[in-house]
């Protein structure tokens, strides 16, 4: 629903997470929840059964992941899948290439998916402001992975006369739509 758009990124990220890192896709959704309900004023009745149905399926989820959750902190989990994919991204970009050229095997394979696991990290690390405030070296690496993505989209955009590889509108989530941390569990 339109009135819910703030959370579509975090969303969309989960479902690509779900098989492989089923409690960052959990979080991810809880965080989405997080903006849903501080947006409740703003939301029509329709809006409201799918936050209901998302409210119900996250009990679920819960129920099924606590014994990966008992297993480590849920935040430590997000913090190193999120470090591990920029690192990943860091080590395959290629800065260097300024205008990316149709004719290169890099600029058609490995630079859209460089942009999206930049994506992906600073959309994880955004989901970490669940439990605290970033710490400064995530609220670097954050920036960065955000700026990156951006870039990087734009230019293969352009040189590919296609749609950006990621959503070149998201922004890390502002202050105001952050809920209360949620208490470790």
């Amino acid at each position: 629903p339109p009135a819910l758009e703030p959370m579509r990124v975090y969303l969309d990220r989960s479902r690509e997470l779900q098989a492989a890192k089923p409690i960052v896709a959990h979080y991810l959704r809880v965080f989405a929840m997080n903006i849903a309900l501080q947006l409740r004023s703003r939301l029509r009745p329709a809006d409201l059964v799918y936050v209901s149905s998302l409210m119900d399926s996250l009990e679920q989820e819960r129920t099924q992941l606590e014994a990966q959750r008992a297993a480590k902190h849920p935040q430590e989990t997000i913090r190193e899948f999120a470090i591990d994919l920029s690192n990943r991204a860091r080590s395959a970009d290629k800065p260097e290439v300024s205008i990316p050229n149709p004719s290169q095997r890099w600029t058609i394979v490995d630079a859209p998916k460089v942009a999206q696991a930049y994506h992906a990290s600073a959309v994880v690390l955004d989901s970490l402001r669940q439990f605290a405030p970033l710490a400064p070296d995530l609220a670097q690496r954050q920036q960065s992975a955000h700026k990156r993505s951006q870039q990087l989209s734009l230019a293969l955009s352009r040189a590919l006369r296609s749609p950006p590889c990621v959503p070149v509108d998201w922004r890390p989530l502002p202050a105001s739509l952050l809920a209360p941390p949620l208490p470790s569990p």
